[in-house]
């Protein structure tokens, strides 16, 4: 019996191996009890969740259709009726810092020079995600289940400091202090979540859904002191010289919720949908061209336990408060069919992170609101050459976001984003396979990065070259 199980449903846990193979290291590892260090970055620098958000500015509450809706709100995990998986690749971002300062003497004005350049580092798994719908939702359903990873903070900096006074041709004056700092901070965490569809009204849907993270933050310090000071005698013009190195890896643990809610007008117009749905009461809904969805979402903070240095304070990641409204409009084209529509979608979001605790050494974090938004264009023809008896999409999306920051050495910048993605149609236009390429441009620091996601439908059906249905996880 497990055989045949495993061989109907061995999509499914290749899926599941393929998101704990990411997130066990982080959770296995979490069960340390070490003090956490200095400072640790936290949910204003997530990486990317799934390409789409990011190429869409990161507006996506009202709009998460996939995966990622574990992380961005897991209200709409309750409209989710297809087991699927998710994996999102990313770079991270790496920081160089060259401070000096610089007196000709002791009593002169002290001259100040800073450079700082920022680039992206190795691309890395950023985010994971399953989701397992317990029934049908089709037929009525008892709603859906998620399990996602995330890098939710990467922070890589390399800082130099340089102090000067005098010349070192000058034994009587010359003296200068060398720091060399190296730091990894890496903010990560497991987000189990569940999401439900109640019973629409007429025309209408609501879900709600709700969940568990479980934090876990690990900061690597290096560090270099060097001091140079002159000692003058009768006899002996001498350069004494004085090195400290340290290194220290801290950790931090903490849990969380997260709670969503997702409101939708107007039933809108599917692709080979000849007649309405019946509502609750049995009689045909009316189709719309155009819908609106609102999405609210909370990520509580966590507390990190006590600082390093024989700080008593605490760190803190901060609450996260997301409010997202989305406007979908259905074009007529030369073929106004139902299943000819090219689609616009347009969605708008405000994040607000609260002022978190940290060391009085770090100057850390404080509030921060961030603007996000995205416009998403879906041509009912596919923008290249693909076979007649399968059907494709090639969405294409912008996106802008505001990135304010509230960390020390990080820019507070605006971001632009763009991509498209190819998508894989099946049964009841479920999305089967999807690949989805996206940049993103950093206006001040002028980086580039480049994000891409997998996304895999594991109990789709979708047609063959022969003109046959099959599930989508056979025969691959």
């Amino acid at each position: 019996m497990f055989r045949r199980s495993f061989g109907r449903n061995r999509g499914v846990w290749v899926c599941v191996a393929a998101v704990l193979a990411v997130s066990a290291p982080t959770v296995a590892r979490s069960q340390t009890t070490e003090e956490f260090g200095t400072v640790g970055p936290d949910l204003l620098q997530t990486l990317g969740v799934g390409s789409r958000s990011v190429a869409m500015g990161n507006a996506y509450s009202a709009i998460a259709d996939d995966p990622s809706a574990t992380f961005w709100n897991p209200g709409r995990l309750g409209v989710l009726a297809r087991r699927q998986m998710m994996l999102h690749f990313r770079p991270g971002l790496e920081t160089t810092s060259n401070v000096s300062w610089y007196r000709p003497t002791l009593g002169d004005p002290e001259t100040f020079s800073q450079t700082l350049k920022r680039k992206a580092g190795g691309l890395q798994p950023t985010f994971a995600s399953f989701v397992y719908p317990l029934t049908d939702q089709r037929s009525g359903g008892a709603g859906t289940l998620g399990v996602s990873y995330t890098l939710g903070g990467y922070f890589n900096l390399d800082a130099t400091r340089i102090r000067t006074v005098g010349a070192i041709t000058d034994p009587t004056t010359f003296a200068q202090t060398f720091d060399h700092d190296w730091q990894l901070m890496r903010n990560s965490y497991l987000t189990v979540a569940y999401g439900h569809q109640w019973s629409p009204l007429r025309n209408r849907v609501g879900t709600l859904g709700a969940g568990i993270a479980y934090y876990r933050v690990t900061a690597d310090f290096q560090s270099e002191h060097q001091t140079k000071t002159t000692a003058w005698d009768d006899t002996l013009n001498q350069q004494v010289t004085s090195i400290t190195d340290t290194q220290r890896i801290d950790r931090g643990n903490g849990d969380g919720v997260v709670a969503g809610v997702y409101y939708q007008t107007g039933i809108p117009s599917q692709p080979g949908l000849e007649d309405a749905p019946p509502g609750p009461d049995g009689k045909p809904l009316s189709v719309s061209s155009t819908t609106w969805s609102f999405a609210a979402c909370y990520r509580s903070g966590a507390t990190l336990g006590g600082m390093g240095f024989g700080a008593s304070t605490v760190s803190e990641i901060p609450d996260r408060l997301s409010l997202g409204v989305a406007y979908t409009s259905y074009l007529p084209t030369s073929e106004a069919t139902s299943a000819s529509r090219d689609r616009v979608v347009v969605a708008t979001e405000v994040q607000r992170f609260s002022k978190a605790n940290s060391p009085e050494q770090t100057d850390f974090r404080k509030e921060v609101t961030n603007f996000h938004l995205g416009v998403e264009w879906i041509p009912a023809k596919p923008l290249i050459a693909v076979p007649k008896e399968r059907r494709y999409e090639t969405p294409i999306r912008l996106g802008f976001r505001t990135n304010q920051s509230a960390v020390r050495y990080a820019y507070s910048e605006n971001v632009l984003s763009g991509g498209f993605a190819f998508v894989r149609k099946g049964e009841n236009d479920a999305k089967v396979l999807t690949i989805e390429p996206t940049v993103e441009y950093f206006t001040k620091s002028k980086v580039w990065f480049v994000n891409l996601t997998f996304q895999m439908a594991l109990d789709a059906v979708v047609r063959t070259a022969g003109g046959e249905d099959r599930p989508a996880t056979e025969g691959r």
